[in-house]
C-alpha cells in the first residue's frame, strides 16, 4: 500500500511540474507573440508558473490525507495582510500591466494628464514617467493615469 502512494504521489508531482512548465512556456508564446513588454511576459510567467507548481503541491497533501485546512487558513490570512498593506502599491502595478498591454499611448508620445504636459519617456510597473518642455520630469503614478483623463497630442509637423 505504502508503495502505491509513493508512486501516484511522484506521478502527481511530476504530472504538475510538467504543466507548471508547459502551461507556462505556452502562456510566454502567446503574449511575446502580442508583442507584450519582456518583463511583464517574465512576471506573469512567474505567477502561473508558481500558481499551478501551489496547486499541485495542495493536491498531493490532499492525496496523502494532510490536513491542509491550517495551511489554507494562514496563507489566506498572510495574503490578505500583504494584500492590505500593499494596496496602493498593488494598484499602481495592475495600471501599470494595463497600460502596457493596452498601450492607449507611446513612448515619446506628447499627453497632458492632471495639468502636467510632456513627452511620455517610460511606462514601468508603478509609473508613467513624462518630460515638461522646460526639461522638468514628472513621474505620474499608473493609477492615476488610468483613471484621469489623457490627452495625447499630435507631434508637431
Amino acid at each position: 500500500m505504502a508503495i502505491k502512494k509513493i508512486v501516484i504521489t511522484t506521478i502527481l508531482c511530476g504530472l504538475f511540474i510538467f504543466l507548471s512548465f508547459f502551461i507556462s512556456k505556452l502562456i510566454r508564446k502567446l503574449l511575446q507573440e502580442k508583442k507584450i513588454e519582456s518583463r511583464i511576459v517574465k512576471l506573469i510567467d512567474n505567477i502561473v508558473f508558481y500558481s499551478i507548481l501551489f496547486i499541485g503541491l495542495l493536491v498531493v497533501l490532499g492525496y496523502l490525507k494532510v490536513n491542509i485546512t491550517g495551511l489554507l487558513a494562514g496563507a489566506g490570512i498572510i495574503g490578505l495582510t500583504i494584500s492590505w498593506a500593499l494596496s496602493d502599491i498593488m494598484r499602481n502595478i495592475i495600471a501599470g500591466l494595463l497600460l502596457i498591454i493596452m498601450r492607449p499611448f507611446k513612448i515619446g508620445d506628447r499627453i497632458n494628464i492632471q495639468g502636467f504636459e510632456g513627452m511620455v519617456k517610460s511606462i514601468s510597473l508603478r509609473y508613467t514617467l513624462i518630460e515638461k518642455e522646460d526639461g522638468e520630469k514628472v513621474l505620474i503614478p499608473n493609477v492615476n493615469t488610468l483613471t484621469n483623463p489623457v490627452i495625447i497630442k499630435q507631434p508637431k509637423t
